[in-house]
């Protein structure tokens, strides 16, 4: 099983770059990266209880969240809650292995994507987005997420 595909929601490019720039790590990015992130965005809606991803399914994007909470599972347990501002699905994007964990929503949640191509591109060319995921990944590893 791959993603669950949410309701997608349209994109304006305003509000999405007003999203991103309350994004830990992301408001520290330069204007006009910011700008060209939201531009690539897709924007997806999910009822309560959907499952948005399963542990072993290949990575297809990263996801921030606008609105609502998910919860990480690893083997059945539930180790990990996210809400709004917060990032999940960058790890198997950035190391190219399968996900390592599942996602599903705890209450209606509305996130924004962006696509596994797109992020390896953008980290390839900007340093600061570079050490951002890297520094994520890090504190999520040492959670043993």
């Amino acid at each position: 099983m791959t993603s669950s595909t949410g309701k997608v929601i349209p994109c304006i490019v305003e509000e999405t770059v007003a999203f991103l720039s309350q994004v830990d790590g992301i408001m520290d990015l330069e204007a006009a990266d910011i700008e060209h992130l939201a531009m690539l965005t897709q924007k997806q809606q999910w009822s309560a209880n959907t499952e948005i991803f399963k542990e072993l399914d290949a990575p297809d994007a990263i996801y921030f969240i606008e609105s609502g909470k998910v919860g990480i599972w690893r083997e059945g347990v539930q180790v990990m809650t996210l809400t709004e501002k917060m990032i999940f699905g960058e790890m198997g994007i950035l190391d190219d292995l399968p996900r390592r964990a599942t996602v599903r929503t705890i209450s209606e949640c509305e996130c924004y994507l962006l696509p596994a191509q797109m992020i390896k591109e953008l980290v390839d060319n900007n340093e600061s987005l570079a050490a951002y995921f890297d520094d994520l990944i890090n504190a999520r590893l040492s959670s043993s997420i």
